[in-house]
């Protein structure tokens, strides 16, 4: 019955395995004929359902609606506020995968227990980069042209991604005016990505930040170009901490760009016009990552 209603063709001229486990794509592809082929719309605002991507933590992708050879470049997102980017990068022409960070011990303050919840978020991104290369090709994603992105606390994390990660040691102090009191680094250490996805690597090729700024005291050369835009009144992560990050990046030749207006922490107060910010953004992530 499905051969004659062009279901399917079988898995060779000769042979039917009836008994095999199909994919989803497979399932999909069958159900999509058994409704006649409609034409299918996408709607690129809309995410896949929360993904599994390693034991107790989950992703949505946001997927364009075009697929160009040489694949799509990526935006990375994640944090308490990270809906703030929902429907934002797809349309734009990227793949937009948005993580749920594990943070156990934030208090909102620099203080012991947000480092150690950083220490996991940033795990938990450095993961999904992971696990993007390792699906480049079903997501239509280009693995060498990754960015990472966030407001406030995702921010933070994916600047710590680009410039932190693998650099903070046990018993390392840090400092951050107007956040919190200089904190020591704890020795408790997320545990290490799923061994079949140690192979790809957890790099990125550029950092965008909306009202964040670099835990690491110092940035090597040759690491990720970064945009900031930060409000000049912000009491939460002050303005200073935004350029203490810019100036550290320009400082051995990366590429910094930072957007200030005269406002405080709120979201929309740290890009000003939200549209104008992401088209910005764009235009960043297009010249930085080709």
């Amino acid at each position: 019955w499905m051969v004659a209603e062009e279901i399917t063709s079988g898995t060779s001229a000769t042979t039917f395995s009836t008994g095999a486990r199909i994919t989803r794509a497979e399932a999909a592809t069958f159900l999509h004929r058994y409704a006649g082929s409609p034409d299918v719309t996408v709607d690129p605002t809309r995410a896949l359902c929360p993904i599994e991507y390693q034991p107790g933590v989950t992703l949505r992708v946001f997927e364009p609606a075009s697929c160009p050879t040489d694949g799509n470049r990526v935006v990375m997102t994640g944090g308490p506020n990270s809906s703030f980017f929902d429907g934002r990068f797809a349309p734009l022409g990227y793949v937009h995968v948005d993580v749920d960070y594990r943070n156990p011990g934030y208090s909102g303050r620099l203080d012991a227990g947000t480092l150690r919840a950083f220490g996991w978020s940033v795990s938990d991104l450095a993961t999904a980069v992971r696990w993007v290369r390792a699906h480049a090709a079903d997501l239509c994603a280009d693995p060498d042209r990754i960015a990472a992105a966030g407001y406030s606390y995702g921010a933070i994390t994916a600047l710590s991604l680009a410039y932190t990660l693998g650099e903070l040691t046990p018993g390392e102090v840090i400092v951050a005016d107007g956040v919190g009191d200089p904190t020591v680094v704890g020795d408790e250490m997320p545990p290490p990505p799923p061994a079949w996805l140690e192979p790809y690597s957890p790099d990125i090729q550029a950092a965008v930040s909306f009202a964040g700024f670099a835990l690491a005291h110092t940035i090597d050369p040759g690491e990720p170009p970064v945009l900031l835009f930060h409000g000049t009144n912000d009491t939460v992560i002050p303005y200073p901490l935004a350029q203490q990050t810019c100036a550290a990046a320009t400082a051995v030749g990366i590429t910094c760009e930072l957007v200030t207006h005269n406002a405080g922490h709120a979201a929309t107060d740290a890009v000003g016009n939200f549209d104008d910010a992401i088209n910005r953004t764009d235009a960043f992530l297009r010249r930085e990552l080709g």
